[in-house]
This record gives C-alpha cells, structure tokens and sequence, in this order.
C-alpha cells in the first residue's frame, strides 16, 4: 500500500486536548503517572500486544495496529 499521498483531517489543537481528556479519563481514571500504557492496550481496550521484529529501525515507528483492529 502506498501511503505517500495520505492526508490527516486537520483537527484544532484545544479538541485534541478535550479528547485526550475524556479519553484518559475513560481508560485510565487513576489519573497517576506514568500511565500504564500497556495496562490500557492489552485489558480496557482488549487489543493483543504483538511485538513486531525491528519495526522502529525499519520503518520508524514504535507499533503498529493491524487490519483486524484486534492487535497492536
């Protein structure tokens, strides 16, 4: 698949924070640091952690979600 012509909707940085708010209150309500990502990922939003060999240092990413939308 070829990504070189996508194109992000502009969304206007104060509703970026408003979600992130609702969206950290939703999963992670504990409100301490850090935030445990994985915690997050794996049980409140049931996505299976699959470690993807030399990701970061092929394509520049840390993870990625798959076409199933069912892991990470």
């Amino acid at each position: 698949m070829d990504y070189s012509e996508f194109k992000c909707k502009w969304i206007e940085p104060v509703s970026l924070w408003t979600i992130a708010d609702e969206t950290r209150n939703k999963y992670w309500p504990e409100s301490k640091l850090p935030v445990n990502t994985e915690e997050i990922v794996e049980f409140r939003l049931r996505l299976n952690i699959e470690p993807v060999k030399y990701l970061l240092s092929t394509i520049d990413i840390d993870a990625i979600l798959k076409e199933t939308c069912l892991e990470l």
